[in-house]
């Protein structure tokens, strides 16, 4: 029963793809080699950090998002407080919707 408690949490963030910071985790095969400008980094086209700010890559404008993998598959296609969120209407068009049914924006996520 001990080896569930500890296999459950490691399990859960393998198939969501979050990594401690909020932000979701990087693809091994996806790296970028070092110093990459964050406009040409697979960090851009996938999540929509395409903006530096304080040396790291954040989504810098609606653009970003709209523009991004991220907005494409889970609806995450509006800026706010540089990140990427769903704002009503960003789910209707994206793969969860499609697929999942996951069609309205609620706390920032397709829901």
């Amino acid at each position: 029963m001990r080896a569930l408690g500890t296999l459950l949490p490691a399990a859960l963030t393998f198939l969501l793809g979050c990594a401690d910071n909020g932000k979701p985790s990087k693809l091994a095969e996806d790296r970028d080699p070092p110093n990459a400008a964050c406009e040409t980094s697979q960090q851009c086209r996938r999540y929509g950090w395409c903006a530096e700010k304080n040396g790291e890559c954040v989504a810098g404008s609606d653009g970003n998002c709209e523009n991004s993998e991220l907005c494409r598959r889970s609806g995450l296609c509006s800026l706010e407080a540089n990140r990427c969120v769903a704002k009503p209407g960003d789910c209707d068009n994206s793969d969860w919707c499609n697929r999942f049914d996951l069609c309205t924006a609620s706390e920032g996520v397709c829901k």
